[in-house]
Parts: structure tokens; sequence; C-alpha cells
């Protein structure tokens, strides 16, 4: 059957109020915008997720709400204080953990790690910026695990801001 992996970074985030903190921000305009092109790359592409893990942070939470609709998806995402600013191990622990039902996941954090997470599965120097995701396949019928990166190969890289 194969398993397909989405490392996401959030859409791109207001700065404009200083008085947020960094965990309360919300998208800005240019985010909300960039997001819905990106939704139609993945589906275009054939990576729909049917599970997903997300930071609880206002920005991946609004990213997800955007992607979701678009995409028409009724996906309730495994939100984590954990993959907020997380490390590379966290996140891909959690792709690990997906759903063993789930042929599709979508990570959605944060940088540094989401560059390094999908530098770590490429085995090449990748950075996300905003609203860019890094598209896996791997093949078997489990999630592989996080140690396990060597199983992971890199499809495509959809650059939000190539989409606009």
């Amino acid at each position: 059957m194969g398993r397909r992996l989405v490392l996401m970074r959030h859409a791109k985030s207001d700065w404009s109020n200083a008085g947020l903190g960094d965990h309360e921000r919300p998208l800005n305009g240019r985010g909300r915008r960039s997001t819905p092109a990106v939704a139609a790359e993945l589906r275009a592409r054939g990576f729909v997720p049917d599970a997903v893990a997300s930071s609880d942070s206002q920005r991946t939470t609004e990213t997800w709400l955007l992607l979701a609709a678009e995409l028409g998806l009724d996906v309730e995402p495994r939100w984590s204080s954990d993959l907020y600013l997380a490390g590379p191990a966290t996140i891909l622990g959690a792709a690990a953990t997906l759903p063993a039902e789930a042929t599709c996941g979508l990570i959605l954090g944060h940088n540094p790690g989401m560059s390094e997470a999908a530098t770590l599965l490429a085995g090449l120097p990748m950075e996300l910026r905003t609203a860019d995701a890094a598209l896996f396949e791997a093949d078997g019928d489990a999630w592989p695990g996080a140690a396990d990166r060597a199983a992971w190969r890199l499809v495509w890289l959809v650059r939000s801001r190539d989409l606009a």
C-alpha cells in the first residue's frame, strides 16, 4: 500500500500586534491567500491527508483550517503542544505514530524543526519557508519509525511562493 507524508510549515504569520505572544500570532493576508494554493497543489499531487498532527499554535491552527476547507476534509488533527517549536526527533516521532489506517499523513509545525526534519528524510539540505511542504513516500503497510529515515523518498517540494 505505501505511505505518504507531508511535512509542512505554517503559512505566513502576522507580526503587527506586538502584544501577542508567539504562540498566539495569527496568519497575515499573504498566509491566508497562499494556503489554498498549497492545498490545491497537494490535491493535484495525490497528497490529501487522512491523518494530521499539528502544533497547537494559532498560526498552525489557521493553516490547517484553510487547508481542510480547500480540500473538503473533515479530519480532526491531533493538536500537540509538543510540536510547537519542536525539533526533528519530535516531528518524526509524530509521523511514526500516525494511525495505522491512514495512508497520507500531514505534520504541521514550525522552523527550524520542520526544515531539519525534511532535511533528515530527504538526505539533502532543505529549507521550508512559510507554507512550504515537503512530500515524501515510503513503501510498506506501516508508518516507518522515526529512526527509519532511509525508508522515505522525497517526491516533491511545494514552494508556496511559486504558486501565487
